[in-house]
C-alpha cells in the first residue's frame, strides 16, 4: 500500500483536448477505500446483521409460539365458559325442578294437614257419638234395673193380693159354701199412672232415646201390661232373656204403639 502511494504514475502522451457538454464521471475511489479496515467494518456489520436475524427469527418463533398459546388458552376458556354455562343452564333447570317438587310437596302437605283434620274432628265427633251411646246405654240398663225391681215389687204385691184372694175365698168358701167364689184380683194398671208412664217410657227407650210424650208414655205402658202382663214384660226385659221372651215383648210393644196412634218407628 505504501509503495503504491510513493510511486508516481507516468506521464500520459499529450492529446488534443476535446470539450463535450456531458459531465464527468466521479474518480474512483482512494485505494484506501478498499482496506483492511472496511473489511472488517463489512464484516462486523454481517455478523450484528445476522445476529440481530437470528434475535429476530428468534422474537418470531416465540410470538408464533407465543400466539399459538395464547390461541390455545382463549379455546380452552371458550370452552370452559361453554361448559360453565351448560352447567349453570343444568343447575338452573335442576332448581326449577326442584322448585315444582317443592311445590308439590307443598300441596301434598296442605292436603294431608286437610285430611288429617278431618279425621281428626270426624274421630272426635265419633268418640262424642260413642260416649253418648254409651252414656244412654247406661241409664237404659240402669232403668231396665229400676223397672225390673219394681215390676218384681209388683208382681210380689199382686202375688200377696192373689194369696190374701185365694185364702179370703177359701176362708169364705168353708163358712159360706153355698156362696158364689170371688174372682181373682188383678192388677189395675189404669190406676197406677204414673208407673204406666214410667213404664212405657222405659219400653219406648229400649232401642235408644225416646222421643214420645208423657201421655204417650202411658198410653204404651198401660196397653203393654194389659196385654201380656207384667210376667211377660219382666222376663223379656232380662238381660238374659230367651228370643222368645224378647219376641213377645217386642211384638206386644208394636201392638201397643199402634192402638196408642204412635208410629212404631219411634220405638224401634
Amino acid at each position: 500500500m505504501s509503495d503504491l502511494l510513493t510511486q508516481t504514475p507516468a506521464p500520459a502522451p499529450e492529446q488534443p483536448i476535446t470539450i463535450v457538454g456531458t459531465p464527468l464521471p466521479p474518480p474512483p475511489p482512494a485505494p484506501d477505500d478498499q482496506g483492511p479496515d472496511r473489511r472488517r467494518l463489512l464484516a462486523v456489520i454481517s455478523a450484528v446483521a445476522l445476529l440481530a436475524a437470528v434475535v429476530m427469527g428468534l422474537l418470531w418463533m416465540s410470538a408464533a409460539s407465543a400466539r399459538d398459546d395464547a390461541a390455545v388458552e382463549r379455546d380452552d376458556a371458550r370452552a370452559a365458559t361453554v361448559a360453565e354455562s351448560d352447567r349453570a343452564e343444568e343447575a338452573v333447570a335442576e332448581l326449577a325442578e326442584a322448585r315444582t317438587d317443592l311445590d308439590v310437596a307443598a300441596t301434598t302437605n296442605e292436603q294431608l294437614a286437610t285430611e288429617s283434620a278431618a279425621a281428626e274432628t270426624a274421630a272426635a265427633e265419633a268418640a262424642a257419638r260413642a260416649e253418648a251411646a254409651e252414656a244412654a246405654t247406661a241409664e237404659l240398663q240402669a232403668q231396665n234395673v229400676e223397672l225390673t225391681t219394681e215390676v218384681a215389687a209388683l208382681e210380689s204385691s199382686l202375688t200377696d193380693a192373689e194369696t190374701a184372694a185365694a185364702e179370703a175365698a177359701t176362708s169364705a168358701a168353708e163358712t159360706a159354701p153355698a156362696a158364689e167364689a170371688p174372682a181373682t184380683a188383678a192388677f189395675d194398671i189404669a190406676a197406677a199412672v204414673e208407673f204406666a208412664r214410667f213404664l212405657g217410657e222405659s219400653l219406648a227407650s229400649v232401642e235408644g232415646p225416646t222421643v214420645l210424650g208423657q201421655g204417650q208414655h202411658t198410653c204404651l205402658g198401660t196397653a203393654v201390661v194389659n196385654d201380656i202382663g207384667l210376667d211377660a214384660i219382666g222376663a223379656g226385659l232380662q238381660t238374659d232373656a230367651s228370643n222368645g221372651a224378647s219376641s213377645a215383648l217386642d211384638e206386644a210393644i208394636e201392638r201397643g204403639a199402634i192402638s196408642c196412634g204412635i208410629d212404631p218407628s219411634a220405638i224401634f
